[in-house]
């Protein structure tokens, strides 16, 4: 019975470990154009996107606490964000974002191409992923 249990595990867990290869999750906390930014690991149940590309993800994001602020226009450049929040993790940007929006948290800042900014929006971003142009 141990045997068998553990040739399960052994052929398990590496197809688990795999899954994800290419998701990558920014530090939970690092300070981007003079703000502390805020992220939360990405739950271990949550899909993997099926892409070549290599991803970080950043759950429950916040700038200095606040949440950052959509709008489609004059809210967050999730564009630039991107870029930098994965300059900060000396990784380069290969122009691919993924967000979502909280339509039940209104956005207190924003970010932009000169950095943050105050803002009052009615929605703000919860979740974004940001691909890197790195092959392997």
């Amino acid at each position: 019975m141990f045997r068998s249990c553990l040739v399960v595990l052994a052929i398990t867990l590496p197809g688990a470990i795999l899954q994800c290869n290419r998701q990558r999750d920014f530090p939970a906390s690092f300070t981007l154009k003079g703000r502390e930014v805020t992220c939360t690991p990405t739950p271990a149940d949550e899909p993997c996107w099926d892409i070549d590309e290599f991803y970080y993800n950043c759950n429950n994001i916040r700038a200095g606490g606040a949440p950052l602020g959509f709008d489609f226009e004059g809210g967050t450049d999730t564009f630039s964000l991107c870029r930098d929040m994965l300059s900060s993790v000396d990784e380069g940007f290969g122009g691919s974002v993924s967000s979502s929006v909280d339509t039940s948290t209104r956005g207190t800042v924003i970010y932009t191409e000169n950095g943050w900014e105050d803002a009052n929006t009615d929605d703000s971003v919860s979740e974004i992923s940001c691909a890197t142009n790195r092959t392997v």
